[in-house]
């Protein structure tokens, strides 16, 4: 049942175009809030380099520039793609000194004007991600409960500006719950914050059970008849490049399918015949790709940053009953009995052999897989934010 009463800004890092392209946490999450909610989405005021500032700074002159409609820029609410409202605020994309207190000036007079529409309605903030502003307007509106979605290290993310990392911190330490998407994350927030909660990964099981048939996806007839090791994901990061190297060379008879990374990571594989890159991929269609896999892969570097991720596509992978090979995360260490954990380029290559060979493991582990599946599907993970919310929003008074 929606509760109307309750508003939820949500500052969010996508926007209408972007937010069918991969189906992941952030929306499996806020689509369900904004079942239950009255949800406003505050699309990406961003963090980035100077480059994305400077394309940012002539968007934002655009729109002073150009009389948008009302559906369009800072001026009033998107519902075009979703039935989620989109609103764009209007900042200047520098978070520095002079700027920043301009923008929380700019901030705040936009969000009090939104708030006039839904007077006698109970707000909440929810962040996705971390922006210097965002402790501020915390602090600000200290009467309105906070909730803080952690699902990466940002002291460890590459494409992070250092300089914001206490903003980060404070905004931590100001939120009134944080969910962590990890263990070390959880262990990272819990000295920062008595009320950490950890939501990792869930699986929508749904998308398993959907057998539509596509035509147009490129894997031919000799490929499914061989051994297909697979990866789904991005190319970022986390994404251990030498280690598929090692792999695809010591094993010239194996495929390994990487989808979903883009066109620029097929430089690193010039010279695998073995190796088929495929750029994105709706992921209404990555079933498709994952039935065909005999093993699938998730070839993380060990670092400081994966030391805190969930993998998102290993619950996906499990949902359709595949064997996986995984390099050593810690979130992981709970799932041993269905997933092979490598400790080394060596081991991981002898897992996937090992599981190419045993054609039974998954027959015999069916049951317990099962199990791990329902105990982690995104119903059970968004009931305990759901129970969260509603417990945050009693304690609070109005």
């Amino acid at each position: 049942m929606k509760n109307d009463k309750v508003v939820i800004f949500c500052f969010g890092y996508l926007c209408e175009k972007t937010w069918r392209n991969n189906w992941q946490r952030h929306q499996e999450i806020i689509q369900r809030l904004n079942d239950n909610f009255q949800l406003i989405y505050i699309k990406n005021l961003g963090y980035t380099d100077t480059w994305h500032r400077l394309k940012k700074i002539l968007y934002s002159l655009k729109l002073i520039l150009i009389k948008s409609n009302k559906n369009k820029g800072g001026g009033g609410l998107n519902q075009e793609q979703v039935d989620i409202k989109f609103y764009k605020l209007f900042v200047i994309p520098i978070f520095i000194r002079f700027f920043l207190f301009f923008n929380l000036i700019l901030c705040i007079y936009q969000l009090n004007s939104l708030m006039k529409k839904f007077d006698g309605h109970k707000f909440l903030f929810w962040f996705s991600y971390p922006n210097p502003l965002f402790p501020y307007l915390v602090k600000k509106y200290n009467h309105i409960p906070s909730i803080y979605d952690c699902n990466q290290r940002y002291a460890y993310k590459k494409d992070f500006p250092k300089k914001y990392l206490k903003y980060e911190k404070l905004l931590s330490q100001l939120v009134t719950v944080i969910f962590a998407d990890s263990q070390v994350i959880y262990n990272d927030k819990i000295v920062l914050n008595k009320k950490v909660y950890k939501i990792s990964q869930g699986v929508n099981l749904k998308n398993a059970c959907n057998h539509q048939s596509y035509q147009n996806i490129n894997i031919s007839k000799n490929d499914t008849e061989s051994n297909i090791i697979g990866y789904v994901g991005s190319f970022n990061q986390a994404l251990d490049i030498d280690l598929i190297k090692y792999l695809a060379n010591k094993r010239k008879c194996y495929n390994f399918y990487l989808v979903g990374v883009g066109s620029k990571i097929k430089e690193y594989f010039k010279e695998f015949d073995n190796v088929l890159c495929f750029d994105h991929v709706d992921y209404t269609e990555i079933g498709y790709y994952i039935r065909n896999f005999s093993v699938c892969i998730i070839p993380y570097k060990i670092n400081e940053f994966t030391q805190g991720v969930f993998p998102t596509k290993f619950l996906e992978y499990l949902s359709y009953f595949k064997p996986i090979v995984s390099t050593f995360l810690p979130d992981l260490i709970d799932y041993c009995d269905v997933v092979s954990i490598a400790y080394n380029y060596e081991d991981f290559l002898a897992k996937i052999d090992y599981h190419l060979q045993d054609k039974s493991f998954i027959a015999r582990k069916k049951e317990k897989i099962t199990e791990v599946l329902a105990k982690n599907t995104w119903d059970m993970k968004y009931n305990q934010i759901y129970a969260s919310i509603l417990n945050v929003l009693e304690e609070i008074t109005f």
